[in-house]
Parts: C-alpha cells; sequence; structure tokens
C-alpha cells in the first residue's frame, strides 16, 4: 500500500513538472489583470504580466507613472479619471503552442473632444465625474509568450511611450498656463532621455 500511494505521489510530481502549462493562468487571465492594474495605477502589478524582453510596455508604464508621481493635479487627476471609467472587453483569443494573441475592445475617453467642449481641466473633471464624457472605441492586440512556465505579455500594438508623451503634452497645452504647460513637456522629454541613457 505504501509503495502505491508513493507511486502516485511521485506520478502527480512529475506530470506538474512535465506539464506546468496546467499552473498557469491563461493568456485572458494575465491581460485582463493586467489592464485592471493599469486602470487604477498599480504598475508594480503590471510589470508582473509583461515580457523581461519587452522595452516598449515598460517604457509606456514607466512613463505613465512618472507622470502621474511628478505632473501637476489637474493632468494626473484627468489621466486616473480616464483610466478609471475606461472599459475593455476581451474579443477573441489564439493560441499557438507557446505563443498567442488576445484581441481587446475598448470604450476609453475621447479627451481630444471633451477638452474642446469644456477646455479647462476643472470643467473637464467635472464632465468626467458627473456629466457624459465623449467616448470612442479602440480595437487593441496583445502578444503573448510563455516565459518560465508562465503567460507574459510580449507586446501590447499600437501604445507606445512616444504616443503617451504627445497626449499628455497636448493635454497640458489645453489646461495648464503656458509656461507649466512647457514645463511638463520639458519634464517629459528629459525623462525619456534619461531613460536611454541608461538602457
Amino acid at each position: 500500500m505504501n509503495s502505491r500511494l508513493s507511486l502516485i505521489i511521485v506520478l502527480i510530481v512529475l506530470s506538474t513538472v512535465i506539464n506546468p502549462g496546467q499552473l498557469q493562468a491563461s493568456p485572458e487571465a494575465v491581460v485582463e489583470r493586467y489592464l485592471a492594474a493599469v486602470r487604477v495605477g498599480d504598475y508594480e502589478t503590471a510589470y508582473t504580466y509583461i515580457s523581461s524582453n519587452d522595452n516598449d510596455i515598460i517604457e509606456w508604464l514607466e512613463l505613465i507613472r512618472y507622470i502621474r508621481r511628478e505632473g501637476p493635479e489637474p493632468v494626473v487627476s484627468l489621466i486616473d479619471l480616464a483610466h478609471s471609467i475606461s472599459r475593455q472587453r476581451i474579443t477573441k483569443t489564439t493560441i499557438d503552442g507557446n505563443k498567442a494573441t488576445v484581441e481587446v475592445d475598448s470604450i476609453v475617453p475621447d479627451m481630444a473632444k471633451a477638452l474642446d467642449v469644456v477646455n479647462s481641466g476643472g470643467a473637464a473633471k467635472a464632465l468626467f465625474e458627473y456629466g457624459v464624457p465623449p467616448m470612442k472605441e479602440r480595437h487593441g492586440i496583445c502578444e503573448l509568450a510563455v516565459e518560465d512556465g508562465e503567460w507574459k505579455i510580449t507586446c501590447v500594438r499600437g501604445v507606445s511611450a512616444g504616443q503617451a508623451a504627445k497626449l499628455a503634452t497636448e493635454l497640458a497645452e489645453k489646461i495648464l498656463t503656458k509656461e507649466d504647460a512647457a514645463r511638463l513637456a520639458r519634464q517629459i522629454e528629459d525623462f525619456q532621455k534619461n531613460r536611454k541613457e541608461k538602457t
């Protein structure tokens, strides 16, 4: 009886070592958790779902985190509000061995339209909190690969630090004084330059 029990235990252990895929979260779960972490500004958690080989997503997250930490309050407030009311829905997943693609439909605030309507940070914030802000639909694709027995995001198509910097600068120009907007643009430029020098 003991030898039979020992054999069963050994087989269970071997099956988990040989087939670790049973233990990992699905590609959909990884993408959902990543998006949820970004929505609430939990970048440390967001990093855990990203491949260490993908510098583009890490650069984008680092810039967003920098702006939220160092940026003027009106800009940070609007970014946080925009994230909090954004909604994503996974529409399709394709798995091919150790690679996967997850397609995501998003409904996000149309910041350009909202700011054209209200043309000030305080009014924009009120529109987002109490009104019905203009929204737009986006279709995105996340690419994943298995690394060390876990699905990791290797690419989020259409997301870049350059895009985030442009949006933050345009937002600042609409709701801040010229001097404050120019200061933020310089800070972002210096941050990106310093980061590139370190990598």
